[in-house]
């Protein structure tokens, strides 16, 4: 169907059919089918069957929604006209491509978990969170291929579609860093957790070799570690053994080294992932990984190299005093001059204790009340819309968890 939604700006650029990123005077819009400027204001988690209860056995919002329209069809007609009202305009990380009675003017932008789904076949990092894929294993470029074919091909010529996210919340950190293990000094996840469990590894092990590889390249024997990294390894085996690497974190000398391999790791995954969707969809836009909250230097870089957008997911605190979310304003200057892309705040959001709701579990920085919520709502997407390069944010979350928590014992979550 046509492209028929109301523009939101009367800042007129070329009209492609399709979503785009373009800069006027400085400041980044997406630029919407029409060739209207265009802000992403998504909220996610937009969906019918809402999320199972392990301990009612089924999921509540699905069961009061299923009495209350009857149908599916029913639920998303009225959603989409609620989701205008409030004024979202994107159906933001859905997981498969939204029913026709979307596409009445509520874009949608899609997750393809490409490298989430290697995981499982072959990984850097094991499922802690959502893991890391083997990225030099041999067919991470066909799965790749595979995952873009299965997920982009039929949507290459959906003008409501906003573009993909290619993964969500990856473990950057490795499996001692995926649960945010935090440097006592920098206050910060360690940094080289990944190459960690790269060393972890069996010796056979494709990333293992790799990283060898790699110091081989650049030193040629072990004598030229040794004298880089000023230590007294005996092999190459010694560099997994001899506490080169404490819980992710290397020795001084080591660091440089590791920075290198990182970087290695992160252009791999992204030139591969961009690539293939590319490939199989030439006219949407890559939007980013969404990083958990924070992640190291050629990270950000490399995303910025391949994707079009860079998102990031980040539960910023607000002081309500000053009115100011001063750590997320810092954080976000220093993500674009390493990425130099704009920028999507792809989740956030923040929970009062009288909601109605348990609110014990899950992110978000905690009100007494719906007052101070709103507030603080008030100055964080302010502090959003005054970024030149930030082209959208999505908040969390359309519909309520579960009060008993939801999916599982792990994942707990309780909040309005």
């Amino acid at each position: 169907p046509p492209y028929n939604t109301a523009p939101m700006s009367d800042m007129k650029f070329d009209a492609t059919g399709f979503f785009r990123v373009q800069e006027r005077n400085g400041v980044s819009w997406f630029v919407d089918p029409k060739g209207f400027a265009y802000f992403s204001v998504g909220v996610e988690q937009v969906k019918y069957n809402g999320h199972f209860s392990p301990k009612l056995g089924y999921s509540p919002y699905q069961k009061n929604v299923q009495e209350l329209y009857g149908n599916p069809e029913a639920w998303a007609k009225e959603t989409s006209r609620k989701m205008k009202q409030f004024g979202f305009n994107t159906a933001s990380v859905m997981k498969n491509r939204p029913g026709q009675t979307y596409l009445d003017g509520v874009a949608y932008t899609l997750i393809v978990q490409m490298g989430s789904g290697f995981v499982g076949f072959s990984d850097l990092s094991p499922i802690t969170i959502n893991g890391f894929p083997n990225v030099f294993h041999p067919r991470w470029q066909e799965f790749c291929e595979y995952r873009a074919k299965e997920f982009c091909e039929n949507l290459k010529n959906d003008p409501w579609l906003l573009g993909y996210y290619i993964d969500n919340e990856l473990d950057w950190h490795g499996s001692n860093c995926a649960a945010f293990f935090i440097h006592t000094t920098t206050g910060k996840p360690l940094e080289y957790g990944l190459i960690l469990d790269i060393l972890n590894k069996p010796d056979n092990h494709s990333a293992k070799q790799a990283f060898f590889r790699f110091l081989t390249d650049k030193y040629k024997d072990i004598a030229g570690i040794n004298k880089a990294w000023g230590t007294k390894l005996k092999d190459f085996g010694d560099v997994t053994s001899a506490n080169v690497f404490v819980n992710g974190d290397p020795i001084p000398l080591a660091k440089g080294d590791a920075h290198e391999f990182l970087r290695i790791i992160a252009d791999k995954y992204y030139s591969a992932s961009a690539a293939a969707i590319r490939k199989f969809d030439p006219n949407h836009l890559i939007l980013g990984t969404r990083f958990a909250g924070w992640s190291q230097d050629p990270v950000w870089e490399m995303c910025g190299k391949y994707c079009d957008i860079v998102s990031v997911n980040h539960y910023g605190f607000v002081d309500l005093e000053n009115g100011t979310a001063k750590e997320t304003r810092e954080m976000l200057n220093h993500v674009v001059t390493l990425c130099r892309k704009p920028i999507i705040l792809s989740e956030w959001s923040f929970v009062s204790l009288d909601s109605g709701m348990p609110c014990q579990h899950g992110a978000g920085e905690r009100f007494d009340t719906e007052e101070q919520r709103a507030e603080a709502f008030r100055v964080y997407q302010s502090l959003i819309f005054e970024q030149p390069f930030i082209v959208g944010s999505d908040y969390f979350m359309w519909i309520d968890q579960p009060s008993g928590g939801m999916a599982s014992a792990s994942n707990p979550e309780d909040c309005s």
